[in-house]
């Protein structure tokens, strides 16, 4: 069964790396959109079944715990942060993992993994 996926991000440069890390995973991972106004993907995981979300840090407050509490299905979030300090705080309690930018593969892959792991739960 594949998982539904969003990205959002303004950094171009970042979208990209993560559409082509997820490319390999077709056939599990289905990448359903790209954002890069929060208030906007927002509306769109509102009306759609997301399992998780690839989310720019700059964008973690906006799409805050108040917010994602009124989403009847909760995606995961895995935020992606040029800055290290910013991994560490909690997004919300959907937070599964933080991937440093530029994204590097291994981390990519071992954010899918914890994702997984949190998704057979």
């Amino acid at each position: 069964m594949k998982i539904n996926c969003v990205v959002i991000d303004a950094n171009q440069q970042s979208v990209c790396v993560l559409n082509d890390y997820i490319k390999p995973y077709e056939n599990q991972i289905d990448l359903i959109a790209k954002f890069d106004k929060p208030l906007l993907a927002f509306d769109f995981i509102k009306e759609h079944k997301i399992d998780f979300v690839f989310i720019a840090s700059e964008f973690k407050d906006t799409l805050g715990s108040q917010t994602v509490s009124k989403l009847e299905n909760k995606p995961l979030f895995i935020i992606t942060s040029a800055d290290s300090e910013c991994g560490t705080g909690g997004l919300f309690s959907n937070r599964a993992d933080y991937i440093l930018t530029p994204a590097e593969y291994s981390d990519f892959f071992q954010a899918i993994t914890t994702l997984r792991q949190l998704r057979t739960h």
